[in-house]
């Protein structure tokens, strides 16, 4: 490509620019018009034109042509194609880091999808209100339980609602294995002694083999030993047992819901009683309003009763975590703290006003 003397001296050099002739030498241009042609025998520099095929750069693009050095150096337009590459690597890179990061986690879903992991903390204890919860346990945990039941409150002043009268619980469990879990109470209502034992059916799980619910079989027995003047019972017929499937599910972190079967037996009943058993259905929940307190509530159903003048227990109670310590406030209408006696022994009832206020606390021990 041939240019006039007019073009040539628009022509800048702005830097080094190292190029090589057909002799193989560097030529270093300096100037509009020289040209440094650098031989590999001689040290110095010498000035010549370069009429022959060259190389030639203009705006910043290589040219192959004939004719003398072309060179025209655009700043701006190498400077933008200069940022525009290292956007286009910064944004190839950022790419590739998302694409691993989404196949890391990918990877781990599906591992977690894989494996069968157990719900646990159904409810916070082992009790709903009154009634027991699917929960059992560790191995080698010990829970003393005391639960009090003060008098009912539509006594008023008087009786400072409640509070000049009181049943208390005083109960020892402790926890064989994961599954397995035995208690021992006395309670001052009636004087009662009761056991129970407790066995873990089923346990909630996610992922591979999941299970959508926990199921725990509860038996129960109790010895009233309150004298009675007018006839001397035997230690069978003063006993009673409680039978219930516990089935549970934990919706979320803040929602649970337990359904009870339940079958009660009386060895012996008075002239007053219609049969010697009763069978109900309880229903129990617990949605946590904060990080340390949540809202339970009970209710018993009963189908069949064993006396006509019982009423369906109702139980309203607010658990409170305090460290190694649920402490459980509660309202309700039934007296007895033993399931055979809230169950189908309650003849308060809840909406008339004849509610107790009480309290259930409990403290764990681990001893192996």
């Amino acid at each position: 490509m041939i240019h006039s003397e007019k073009e040539r001296n628009r022509l800048t050099f702005n830097a080094f620019t190292p190029l090589y002739t057909k002799n193989g030498r560097k030529l270093v241009v300096s100037s509009t018009s020289d040209i440094k042609e650098e031989s590999h025998n001689q040290p110095k520099y010498t000035h010549e034109r370069f009429n022959y095929s060259t190389i030639c750069l203009y705006s910043g693009h290589f040219m192959v042509g004939t004719g003398e050095i072309k060179w025209k150096s655009n700043a701006k337009t190498l400077y933008s194609a200069l940022i525009k590459v290292l956007l286009l690597v910064v944004c190839l890179v950022a790419t590739l880091s998302a694409n691993a990061q989404d196949d890391l986690l990918a990877s781990l879903e599906e591992e977690q999808a894989a494996q069968k992991v157990l719900v646990d903390a159904t409810f916070k204890g082992t009790r709903v209100i009154n009634g027991h919860s699917v929960e059992t346990r560790k191995k080698g945990v010990m829970d003393f339980i005391i639960s009090h039941r003060f008098g009912t409150i539509d006594g008023g002043f008087y009786e400072l609602f409640g509070l000049d009268n009181a049943s208390i619980r005083i109960g020892l469990e402790y926890a064989l294995s994961d599954r397995l879990y035995i208690g021992f109470g006395r309670s001052s209502f009636e004087k009662t002694y009761d056991g129970f034992l407790k066995f873990r059916l089923l346990q909630q799980s996610t992922g591979k083999g999941s299970m959508p619910f926990s199921a725990t079989w509860f038996s129960s027995t109790a010895v009233t030993t309150l004298k009675n003047p007018e006839r001397t019972f035997s230690f069978t017929e003063r006993q009673a047992y409680t039978h219930q499937l516990l089935i549970a599910r934990k919706f979320n972190s803040g929602f649970s819901l337990q359904v009870m079967p339940t079958y009660v037996h009386k060895n012996t009943i008075t002239e007053e009683d219609s049969n010697n058993d009763a069978l109900a259905l309880g229903m129990g929940g617990r949605v946590k309003l904060s990080q340390w307190v949540a809202l339970c509530v009970e209710y018993y159903h009963q189908f069949q009763q064993i006396n006509e003048n019982s009423k369906n227990a109702i139980a309203i109670g607010f658990d409170i975590e305090t460290g190694g310590h649920v402490f459980q406030l509660q309202f309700t209408n039934a007296t007895a703290m033993v399931p055979k006696g809230f169950i189908a022994e309650t003849t308060n009832d809840f909406f008339d006003g004849a509610i107790h206020f009480g309290f259930n606390i409990s403290r764990t021990f681990q001893l192996k």
